[in-house]
C-alpha cells in the first residue's frame, strides 16, 4: 500500500494542501453570497411585479405576519390555503423575515425570504461536502461543480421548498454517515424533507433499503418515530386531522405533479435530448464523456470489492455511493415520469451525483482510510472524471455568474419598464373608473401581466390557464393577449391545449361587437393603446367605460 501511495504522480499532491483548499472554498462561498445579494435585492418595487411562484410564499408569509386574530394566526400556521408544500416552508420564512418586515415592509419580507432559501441552498452544499469530501481542494472543487448546477441561481432567487429540502437532507446524510446508515433519531430530517415537499417520498424506499442491513426493532421503531415527529412539525394539519389528514395531504401534494405545460409527447428520450443539448450549454461528446466515466467509476468501485467487503458497499471509503443511488432514482423518475422539460427538477439529483462522485473519485486519488484494493485503471478513470467536473464547473460557474448578474438589473430592462408603465397606465384607469362608477366592482385579471392587488375600490381575481368563466358576471376581465382568440395557440400535444378549444367557444359566446353577443352575460372590447393588453367590459358599463378610457388615452397623449 505504501509505494503504491507514494508512487502517485506529484501533479496530485496538492490535492492534500489545506491552504490552498481553503481559500478557494470561501472564495467561491463569498463570490455566491455577494451574487445572490446583488440579485436579491432587485425586483421588490412591489407585489405586481413578483413571480407568482414567489407570490405562493410571499402571500403565505403575509397572512401570518398580518394576521389579525390568534384564529387567524394558528389558521396560517398550519392550514393557511394550500399543502402543495409543507407549512414548515412558510413558517420558517416568517420567522426569519420578521425584523426585516417590520423596518422595510414588503420589500424587507422579499429580501430576508430570498435570502433565507439562498443560505439554506448554500448551507446544504456545505454540509454534504464536508460530509462526504475530506480533500480541501476536492471540497472547493465540489462547491464550485454545485453553483456550475444551472438551476442554482434559480433556487438562489426564487423561495422554493427545495433548498429547504435539500438542507434537511444534508442534515440527515451527517448523521446517517457517522452512523454507519443505521437507523436512529436522525430519521427526523428525513421526515422534514418529505414534510417539506412530496417528491422526497421515493427516498424513504432507498434509504429504507440502505439500513435494514442494521436494522433491530428497537431501531426500526426510533426512525419511524422521528420520521413521523419531523413530518408532523412540516405539516402539522395532518396531525390536527387525524387519519383523514394524511390522504388530503397527499392529493393536495399530488395536485402538483401535474401542469398545464405537461406536454403528452415528453418523453425519456426527450429529457436525454434536452439534457445533451440544452441544459447546460456543455458539448454534447463532453456530457456522454463524463456519464461513462462516472458510470466505469462505479462499476470499477464495486468490482474491487470483495464478496466480504460487498456488504459494506455503502460505508467507509464509498459512502458516496449512497448519494449517487438517491441522485439516480431522482434523476429516473423526473426522466420516466415528469412531462415537462423544467431544468429546476433535476437540481436535487445532480447535487447528489456531483457530490457522490466526487467523494468516490477522492478515495481513488488519495490514501485516505481503507483503500479498496484499487486498481491503475480505476485511478485514471477517477482522474479523467475529476478533470471533466472541473472543466465543467469553470464553464457552468461563468454561466450562472452572468444569469445572476441579470437577475440583480431585471429592473432595469426594457420589458419591465414597458410592462410596469402599462400596470400604472391600468391603476390609474381602474380608479378613475370607480370615481365615475361610485361603487366597488370585479375584475378578473391574467396573471401574466402585472396584477394590481384588491382595494375598497376594486376586487382583483386572478388564477392562471385560458378564462373560461365568462359567466361568472365579472364587472371586467383583463387579458393578455396571449389568452386571446388572436394569441398563438398552444401546441397541440400540451395539456394547455385541452382549454383552448373550450376557450375559444366561450369566448365567441360572450364577447361581441357593441356588447351585442349570442350568451349573456355579454362584453365587449374597449380601445386600448396596448396590443399586449385587451380589456373587456360587460355591456352595461361599456359605454361608461370607453368614455373614460378615451379620456384618459387624450390626457396621456
Amino acid at each position: 500500500m505504501t509505494s503504491q501511495n507514494t508512487s502517485r504522480p506529484q501533479a496530485l499532491r496538492p490535492l492534500s494542501h489545506g491552504t490552498i483548499g481553503w481559500v478557494l472554498f470561501f472564495a467561491f462561498s463569498a463570490i455566491y453570497l455577494g451574487l445572490t445579494v446583488f440579485a436579491n435585492r432587485d425586483f421588490t418595487q412591489g407585489r405586481f411585479c413578483i413571480h407568482m411562484d414567489e407570490l405562493l410564499t410571499l402571500d403565505g408569509v403575509k397572512d401570518i405576519l398580518h394576521a389579525p386574530n390568534k384564529k387567524a394566526f394558528l389558521n396560517a400556521v398550519t392550514e393557511g390555503n394550500t399543502h402543495c408544500y409543507g407549512r414548515i416552508l412558510w413558517n420558517i420564512s416568517a420567522i426569519f423575515s420578521f425584523i426585516p418586515e417590520k423596518i422595510g415592509g414588503l420589500q424587507g419580507q422579499l429580501i430576508a425570504t430570498r435570502s433565507l432559501h439562498a443560505l439554506f441552498l448554500l448551507a446544504s452544499y456545505w454540509i454534504l461536502i464536508f460530509t462526504f469530501i475530506r480533500s480541501p481542494v476536492l471540497r472547493a472543487i465540489a462547491l464550485l461543480a454545485l453553483f456550475a448546477i444551472p438551476s442554482t441561481p434559480y433556487y438562489a432567487t426564487l423561495p422554493k421548498p427545495e433548498p429547504l429540502q435539500l438542507f434537511w437532507m444534508a442534515c440527515f446524510f451527517y448523521w446517517a454517515v457517522k452512523k454507519n446508515y443505521a437507523f436512529s433519531w436522525h430519521w427526523i430530517f428525513l421526515g422534514f424533507a418529505v414534510g417539506t415537499k412530496i417528491s422526497a417520498l421515493p427516498w424513504i424506499a432507498v434509504l429504507g433499503l440502505v439500513s435494514l442491513s442494521r436494522a433491530n426493532i428497537s431501531s426500526l421503531l426510533k426512525a419511524a418515530g422521528a420520521f413521523l415527529t419531523g413530518f408532523f412539525i412540516s405539516e402539522p394539519w395532518t396531525l390536527a386531522h387525524g387519519l383523514k389528514g394524511f390522504p388530503v395531504w397527499f392529493h393536495w401534494a399530488m395536485l402538483n405533479a401535474t401542469h398545464d405545460s405537461d406536454d403528452i409527447t415528453t418523453t425519456w428520450k426527450s429529457w436525454i435530448n434536452h439534457m445533451l443539448h440544452h441544459w447546460t450549454g456543455l458539448p454534447a461528446p463532453l456530457m456522454l464523456a463524463i456519464g461513462l466515466l462516472a458510470g466505469l467509476l462505479i462499476f470499477m468501485v464495486l468490482w474491487n470489492f470483495s464478496k466480504k467487503e460487498l456488504s459494506e458497499w455503502h460505508v467507509g471509503p464509498s459512502k458516496g455511493l449512497v448519494p449517487i443511488l438517491l441522485g439516480c432514482v431522482h434523476l429516473v423518475l423526473i426522466i420516466f415520469v415528469v412531462k415537462r422539460l423544467w431544468d429546476f427538477y433535476l437540481h436535487p439529483a445532480m447535487v447528489f451525483l456531483i457530490v457522490g462522485f466526487i467523494s468516490l473519485a477522492e478515495v481513488q486519488l488519495l490514501p485516505n482510510g481503507r483503500e479498496n484494493r484499487r486498481t491503475r485503471l480505476t485511478f485514471w478513470i477517477a482522474i479523467f472524471l475529476t478533470v471533466g467536473i472541473i472543466f465543467s464547473s469553470v464553464f457552468g460557474s461563468a454561466q450562472n455568474i452572468a444569469r445572476l448578474i441579470l437577475l440583480g438589473r431585471r429592473s432595469q430592462t426594457d420589458t419591465f419598464k414597458t410592462k410596469y408603465q402599462e400596470y400604472q397606465f391600468v391603476v390609474k384607469a381602474l380608479d378613475t373608473i370607480s370615481n365615475s362608477l361610485g361603487r366597488p366592482f370585479s375584475v378578473f385579471y391574467d396573471p401574466k401581466i402585472y396584477v394590481p392587488d384588491s382595494n375598497a375600490k376594486y376586487k382583483i381575481q386572478n388564477f392562471p390557464g385560458y378564462f373560461l368563466y365568462w359567466f361568472s358576471g365579472w364587472d371586467f376581465v383583463i387579458l393578455s393577449h396571449q389568452l386571446t382568440p388572436q394569441g398563438a395557440p398552444p401546441s397541440p400535444t400540451s395539456v394547455e391545449n385541452q382549454e383552448y378549444p373550450l376557450a375559444l367557444q366561450t369566448f365567441d359566446q360572450h364577447v361581441g361587437p357593441d356588447g351585442l353577443c349570442k350568451m349573456a352575460p355579454c362584453y365587449m372590447e374597449i380601445p386600448w393603446e396596448s396590443s399586449s393588453i385587451h380589456l373587456y367590459a360587460r355591456q352595461d358599463l361599456a359605454p361608461l367605460v370607453k368614455a373614460k378610457f378615451l379620456s384618459i388615452f387624450q390626457q396621456k397623449k
